[in-house]
């Protein structure tokens, strides 16, 4: 393989993962959407009605936003030293 053709799969990867970060941005504000509009109905009610699972799955988002910010940033200073 080339060089320019591993800069040209390096630069498809790179797409992916920023199509990724932001598909993983679309979903976490969904949730915290979700998570407002639980918390909206439980003013009414004596107990949450948010699940406890909820918060599990902003975090694991978050986390998962932190890789893919992390792998697309060494994709480009891999790429940028070829």
């Amino acid at each position: 393989m080339s060089v320019a053709e591993l800069r040209a799969a390096f630069e498809v990867a790179h797409q992916h993962l920023g199509a990724a970060v932001h598909h993983a941005r679309t979903a976490s504000d969904r949730l915290s959407e979700a998570a407002e509009e639980f918390a909206d109905l439980s003013r009414d009610h004596q107990r949450s009605l948010v699940p406890p699972e909820l918060a599990r799955a902003e975090e694991l988002l978050e986390r998962l936003l932190g890789t893919l910010s992390e792998g697309a940033e060494a994709i480009g200073v891999f790429a940028a030293s070829l």
